[in-house]
């Protein structure tokens, strides 16, 4: 990229990666809040950091255990328990603001609880729910290409390859139905439970960035989301700078 990453015109932000290949995309956006520009990356690199950070699956919350995409939520009765609360009875013995979140947090996980089935963790990372069928193929499909790297008559290639090209086209077939059905999944439960369809739309998005590892102060690679986030406020912390004199007009800012 020859674009400047300065308001001067000059290039300050440097990324340093030993394989260009890995890089898909690079954008530079200008930006009121400082004189340098946004430097954004996009990336393909998945490295087992992130294969670490999934193992670590935890729930910080009730609602994060829930399974709201299930279909055995019952979600008349929980509107039902929701309109059934005093609401203002419950309210009145907080002393502030926070004490009423807490309060309005609790009863609402209380009945989610009641009517949401919980999310279920995989007991090992990476296995997927294949179909028999597919498997079967695949399986086939390794020996025909152990056979083919082998010395065979012609007679025996020509058959194998032709077996080989079959297995594909029935492997196509059935990853496309595969995604037919999750998409028709996705397409009827839009009205039900829109938060499962654009669930289902995000994972075809262009990128799905993640942040870390990160580096910390010892040199040690830090995955821990809390431990990253304490990291990236100290950081941002040490390069504040002194904002500008003069306030900025939101019309422009926020254009």
């Amino acid at each position: 990229m020859n674009e400047a990453t300065h308001r001067s015109g000059n290039n300050l932000d440097l990324v340093f990666t030993n394989s260009r290949h890995l890089i898909s995309e690079i954008t530079c956006t200008e930006t009121k809040m400082s004189d340098h520009h946004i430097v954004e990356i996009s990336t393909h690199f998945k490295s087992h950091f992130a294969r670490a950070q999934k193992k670590h699956t935890k729930f910080h919350n009730t609602f994060a255990s829930l399974n709201f995409f299930s279909e055995d939520v019952n979600w008349d009765q929980i509107k039902h328990d929701l309109q059934c609360v005093d609401w203002e009875a419950e309210f009145s013995i907080a002393n502030d603001p926070a004490n009423k979140i807490d309060i309005f947090t609790k009863l609402c996980e209380d009945i989610a609880v009641k009517h949401t089935p919980k999310k279920k963790v995989a007991k090992s990372l990476g296995r997927s729910k294949i179909p028999r069928e597919r498997k079967v193929l695949m399986r086939r499909r390794t020996k025909v290409v152990k056979q083919l790297s082998k010395q065979q008559p012609p007679a025996m290639r020509n058959n194998l390859t032709s077996e080989l090209v079959d297995i594909e086209l029935k492997l196509q077939d059935s990853f496309a139905l595969s995604n037919t059905l999750q998409e028709n999944k996705a397409i009827c439960a839009i009205k039900r439970n829109p938060k499962y369809f654009f669930t289902y739309v995000k994972r075809f998005s262009k990128s799905k960035p993640s942040v870390g590892p990160l580096r910390n102060a010892d040199g040690k690679f830090v995955v821990d989301s809390k431990e990253m986030a304490e990291l990236l406020s100290m950081q941002y912390s040490s390069v504040f700078s002194t904002p500008f004199s003069e306030p900025l007009n939101p019309d422009e800012t926020f254009k």
